[in-house]
């Protein structure tokens, strides 16, 4: 995520991704927090695919 992203713009694009088969999303704002997101931009805690994904970078 750039600083001229916001989360409303994100949140819009996820429905792209899982459309074309993606099983999850990851966003890292800008200050490294790492945000999960299951399809119907579902937010997890963490990344069912990789659970021991760091949640910030």
């Amino acid at each position: 995520m750039s600083p001229s992203n916001t989360w409303q713009e994100m949140h819009s694009k996820m429905p792209l991704y899982f459309e074309v088969g993606a099983q999850e999303v990851w966003i890292v704002d800008t200050g490294g927090k790492v945000a999960f997101f299951a399809p119907g931009n579902t937010p997890l805690e963490h990344s069912r695919l990789i659970p021991d994904a760091p949640t910030q970078i």
